[in-house]
């Protein structure tokens, strides 16, 4: 049985139907990219086919817009971009009463590493939480490596 996703009999409908929910969840902070047929490209249409002027307007800009016809690459870069910049940034583990984090060192996906200064990270004790800094982890990071030191006391004999 047919179940409508979306109570529109038309493209413009559905589009208008997008744009209203859409901005009912995201405002005005969200893009919308389309891979379509469009006169501006060099696609041929085949039978069957028609330019797909409606979805066209639902793009964000005009740069929004790329054929169907050609790679999805330069299309899929803001997604790639995007999806880097979700980066967890909060690890919980508890430290010992005499332990105290001496490093965190950050290896990318090329291999290099760097140690992040101390006013990248924050270590909450009461929380057990270590939480880096927004801009000190990028998308192209791989392992995050945490030193520990161990304060101990001299015991006299």
């Amino acid at each position: 049985s047919a179940r409508p996703v979306v109570g529109a009999l038309d493209a413009a409908g559905m589009a208008q139907f997008f744009t209203q929910q859409a901005a009912a969840v995201f405002g005005e902070n969200y893009s919308v990219e389309t891979i379509v047929m469009d006169p501006s490209f060099s696609c041929e249409l085949q039978a069957g086919q028609s330019y797909a002027t409606v979805l066209r307007t639902i793009a964000s800009s005009d740069a929004d817009v790329f054929p169907i016809c050609e790679s999805y690459a330069p299309a899929l870069q803001r997604v790639r971009g995007y999806a880097e910049t979700l980066l967890q940034n909060e690890y919980t583990f508890s430290l010992g009463e005499k332990e105290t984090i001496s490093a965190v060192r950050v290896t990318d996906v090329d291999g290099t590493e760097r140690t992040l200064t101390a006013d990248q990270y924050d270590y909450d004790f009461d929380a057990s939480k270590l939480t880096l800094h927004p801009g000190s982890i990028n998308g192209r990071d791989r392992k995050l490596n945490v030193e520990l030191e161990i304060h101990c006391t001299a015991v006299v004999r």
